[in-house]
């Protein structure tokens, strides 16, 4: 039962911060138990959603919240009954998103049922970002989130709402951003979505995991910085790695989702 886990303290940055049980975290928080597990866990950074999570004492990575009779922790093969036994590999199977960005058969038509809880056959990105957010956290990440949904909206009928033709291209965005978002987050030394040359020099070798060669940092920054700011935006990035790949969707103009560049420029969405 959830007594033999260690409580957890959280805080903010405006001075708000306590401790108690996951129930109480969550309760003082609203962030979703999916999200504060995966921090715990150690499989997701802090701050998530404005908070802060800390576990005072080690925590199990194989726990299981079940909404029934709340969160009952799975201890490992060389722990025993009422204690928090030490790290042990993560054994699971893909998700149904996940097997929707693989093409299985069904598995989109599956995954937006899922999600059109009210069942009207439309789904807004409210929708999809609680969806995502409390169900398949490796994906909650708000730029690629955002940009995945307007792009799938302009190649479909552009009322704002996905239906299920617009929903199939929206995974495939998805999937396609959260690779970018990996590699770009993962030199964002400022958290700001911004990158300056040095950071982008940093990341050709993950360059390189993605399909694009880079022989000359220095040029291609200059290449992907469109505005000439001295700083790579993530919408920036995205546009110049689609446009690296031959990628006619995500590196038209329409992939630019719109942003204001570091000099002030509106980009997208009625710039250039």
């Amino acid at each position: 039962m959830a007594d033999d886990l260690p409580e957890i303290q959280y805080w903010n940055n405006k001075g708000t911060s306590g401790k108690g049980t996951i129930d109480e975290v969550w309760g003082a928080t609203h962030v979703p138990f999916a999200t504060i597990l995966r921090v715990l866990r150690g499989w997701k950074k802090n701050p998530s959603q404005g908070w802060y999570f800390r576990a005072l004492g080690e925590w199990p990575q194989r726990d299981k919240y079940d909404s029934g009779s709340g969160l009952v922790p799975r201890h490992y093969q060389q722990g025993s009954p009422g204690r928090i036994a030490g790290p042990m590999a993560i054994e699971s199977g893909p998700t149904l998103l996940q097997l929707a960005i693989q093409h299985e058969p069904g598995k989109a038509a599956e995954l937006f049922a899922e999600m059109d809880v009210n069942g009207n056959g439309k789904l807004s990105l409210a929708e999809i970002d609680k969806a995502i957010t409390e169900n398949y956290p490796d994906y909650d990440h708000k730029p690629v989130l955002m940009r995945a949904m307007k792009l799938a909206d302009r190649e479909g009928n552009r009322d704002g709402l996905m239906e299920k033709p617009e929903f199939e291209e929206f995974i495939g965005f998805l999937a396609s951003y959260t690779d970018m978002w990996k590699v770009f987050e993962a030199v964002d030394s400022g958290h700001d979505r911004r990158i300056d040359a040095g950071e982008f020099a940093s990341m050709v070798p993950s360059l390189a995991d993605i399909g694009i060669q880079i022989d000359d940092p220095a040029a291609a920054f200059k290449e992907a910085d469109r505005d000439g700011g001295g700083q790579i935006l993530f919408d920036e990035f995205c546009y110049w790695v689609a446009r690296k790949k031959g990628d006619d969707k995500m590196g038209s103009k329409d992939g630019l989702v719109g942003y204001v560049d570091s000099t002030g420029h509106q980009v997208g969405e009625g710039g250039v």
